[in-house]
């Protein structure tokens, strides 16, 4: 074993530094087996030079094997140490050793240069180690590495437009996406260029509401959230009114609460109220979406918007054209006010529905829909129809119910009522009905 290395050693000496590093250059160029090219260097290290180029492209020895996929080999040349080695050489394509690494997925490699604190430049087409990294969950340890030591310039902008958020959120990979949102460089209000809307606003667009609302989180204002669209007047608002009920349905509302929360932060009411091209502002949608489906309205999201208009805007017309809807929907209108237990909170949605008669017998969205087919073609594009409020002066004589006297005794249990309690409608309505007979 001994005697070999001698005659290895001695057979290296009687070669020129330049033909061992040029065959050494070939056998990679080659592919040659792993095994075969790492005999040669170890065999020959202190006649080659690792910093010499060759080819077409300027290639070192190490991006040569990085770009050849002998992951192997460039291990074997990094092992030698940085000394021996041209770290931050950029071939003609535009890569470096440790952009090659994150490019190809070598994590140990690209670990191993980061330590060394290397130069993160841009490749030819504009792409840099990081937005390699960010596509990549496997690559997560040299993300977090990169940002954490600030390697590479996380704000990035490539010719495309891309960033490595951007392109973090177009691959979906949400580790990385927390990493580039918490270092605070990220730059989440950039316009995207594919779709013309910042990132904020195209990840409502693809309904990722769960990435929304990190990004909302983690970035607040700083994410552009209460942007209008240019094209088509959108808002975040609109897009966050949910058409159904569904598992999304809570971050759907919690991401309403959030952005009215901001509009009222800033001061922003024309943000609430603007309507899009196609005519309905947020309010509206609401109960556009319900008309058009037929579903139920989900109280819950009708909620924060009474909370902001009835703290902020209570003269919004965007609101008032939608109460007597809202009021109308007598299954809507009592699941508001199961949600404000406070007396004085129910007086006040009382206040807003006095005087309307609530549509107990059209109560189902099939009937609202039906009348909404005799719609002219205007009405049917401005998606919305004026209401108008009930000319009775007393809501009771409109909802009272003709007295039927009874043949044969009826027990009270059978009417359905529970006479016991106070409480209930049917007693009240027992007694009104007595005084009107003993009269």
């Amino acid at each position: 074993m001994s005697s070999s290395k001698k005659v290895t050693k001695s057979k290296g000496s009687n070669k020129k530094p330049d033909a061992i590093t040029n065959a050494l250059f070939v056998q990679i160029q080659r592919e040659m087996p792993e095994a075969s090219i790492i005999d040669t260097i170890n065999g020959n290290v202190g006649l080659i030079d690792f910093k010499k180029t060759h080819g077409l492209f300027e290639e070192t020895l190490l991006t040569a094997a990085l770009n050849a996929d002998l992951e192997k080999v460039a291990e074997r040349i990094l092992e030698l140490g940085p000394e021996l080695l041209d770290i931050n050489h950029v071939n003609n394509s535009g890569e470096t050793a440790f952009l090659l690494a994150c490019k190809k997925g070598y994590k140990d490699i690209a670990l191993t240069i980061a330590a060394l604190k290397p130069k993160c430049v841009p490749d030819a087409e504009s792409y840099t180690a990081l937005m390699y990294t960010c596509t990549n969950t496997e690559m997560i340890d040299v993300t977090k590495y990169i940002i954490v030591h600030d390697i590479c310039d996380i704000g990035h902008v490539n010719e495309n437009g891309e960033t490595a958020l951007s392109l973090t959120l177009e691959v979906g990979n949400p580790a990385a996406l927390t990493l580039l949102l918490d270092s605070g460089k990220s730059k989440p209000e950039r316009i995207d260029p594919k779709t013309g809307v910042n990132l904020f606003i195209k990840t409502l667009l693809e309904e990722d509401v769960k990435t929304a609302r990190l990004v909302l989180e983690k970035t607040g204002l700083k994410c552009d959230p209460l942007a209008i669209t240019e094209n088509n007047n959108i808002t975040a608002l609109m897009l966050c009114i949910p058409g159904r009920t569904d598992a999304k349905s809570d971050d759907w509302i919690a991401m309403i609460h959030a952005l009215l929360s901001l509009a009222v932060e800033t001061k922003n009411k024309d943000y609430v109220d603007v309507a899009s091209n196609h005519g309905p502002s947020a309010f509206d949608l609401i109960f556009v979406y319900a008309e058009d489906s037929g579903n139920s309205i989900d109280a819950r999201v009708v909620k924060p918007f009474l909370d902001y208009y009835y703290k902020y805007d209570l003269n919004s017309p965007v609101f008032l054209r939608n109460v007597d809807l809202m009021c109308r929907d007598l299954p809507l209108y009592r699941s508001i006010l199961r949600m404000y237990p406070g007396k004085v909170l129910k007086k006040i949605v009382k206040r807003a529905c006095s005087g309307v008669v609530p549509a107990v017998a059209s109560t189902n969205r099939s009937t609202r829909k039906s009348n909404s087919s005799s719609r002219s073609p205007e009405l049917q594009t401005a998606r919305r129809v004026r209401t108008t409020r009930s000319t009775s002066k007393n809501i009771r004589t409109a909802l009272e119910i003709p007295i039927v006297h009874a043949t044969t005794p009826v027990d009270p249990a059978d009417t359905g009522f529970n006479v016991d309690d106070p409480r209930e409608p049917g007693l009240r309505m027992r007694k009104r009905r007595t005084m009107r007979v003993h009269r």
